[in-house]
């Protein structure tokens, strides 16, 4: 939520002139963050509090690689099913089955393990 405050000028406090156009730390109010608009500051303040990187949810490549495994485990399911199941013969066609979906579960334990990594890192150097 963003207030709108009278022009503050923040030149009187020495306060460091950011670069960069965007929200920075507000200098004369901590726990507040104050627009820079690439020249002045403005009078527009929020809190300061961490937001969120990105929406919240399930990122859509879970979601992706969640239904793609889903579809090669009932493809491999139709067709090994449809043949019958005749004992010894037939354990062959299983194992295979069984070597397909783990190794898709494992692509997607892999893939979330490295989204969580990811989202961590982000979080870390946010905080910096």
């Amino acid at each position: 939520m963003s207030a709108q405050h009278p022009e503050v000028d923040l030149t009187a406090t020495n306060a460091p002139r950011p670069t960069e156009r965007g929200w920075h730390p507000d200098p004369s109010a901590p726990g507040t963050e104050r627009f820079y608009d690439g020249t002045r500051w403005t009078g527009e303040t929020r809190d300061a509090s961490p937001r969120p990187l990105r929406g919240g949810g399930v990122p859509v490549g879970v979601g992706i690689a969640f239904a793609f495994t889903a579809c090669i485990c009932a493809v491999i399911g139709a067709i090994t099913s449809a043949q019958g199941y005749d004992g010894a013969r037939d354990a062959a066609g299983w194992f295979v089955f069984a070597g397909i979906a783990g190794t898709v579960a494992t692509i997607n334990v892999l893939f979330g393990v490295y989204r969580i990594a990811e989202q961590v890192n982000a979080t870390y150097l946010r905080g910096q």
